[in-house]
């Protein structure tokens, strides 16, 4: 399967949902994902 490098709406929705279940943060340079968990107090680190 080929894979876009651009994350979806429901990747993004996967990695914050797995990230808050598991209390890890994220690692992203994805601006529109930062923002989401900025909103869902999730803690990320960013590069």
């Amino acid at each position: 399967m080929i894979r876009s490098s651009t994350p979806s709406r429901s990747d993004n929705a996967a990695y914050l949902e797995l990230a808050a279940r598991r209390k890890a943060p994220l690692a992203t340079l994805d601006k529109t994902l930062i923002a989401a968990a900025k909103q869902a107090n999730i803690p990320f680190f960013e590069g």
